[in-house]
């Protein structure tokens, strides 16, 4: 079985400032717009993939995201928090 690990993604600025983590918080992802185009919902993505479906479900969405368009928004702009204005 695999271990749990914690990782400490505190940024540190060069005059020892704590940065912001570039990571969004539960609470900001739920604030935004939460229109999910239907080509891209869980049921229409994964038409016939019944075993598809619930690995995406279990080990990939958060637990507030219901569809992979959702996913792929909160992964876009994680990655994109990280970039230098």
């Amino acid at each position: 079985m695999a271990e749990a690990m914690e990782l400490d993604l505190t940024l540190n600025e060069n005059n020892g400032q704590q940065k912001n983590n570039p990571i969004l918080s539960i609470k900001d992802v739920l604030k935004k717009d939460t229109t999910v185009p239907d080509n891209y919902k869980t049921e229409a993505y994964y038409e016939n993939d019944k075993l598809g479906s619930d690995v995406l479900k279990q080990k990939y969405l958060a637990p507030w995201e219901e569809h992979p368009y959702q996913m792929w928004k909160r992964q876009a702009t994680a990655l994109a928090s990280v970039e230098k204005k």
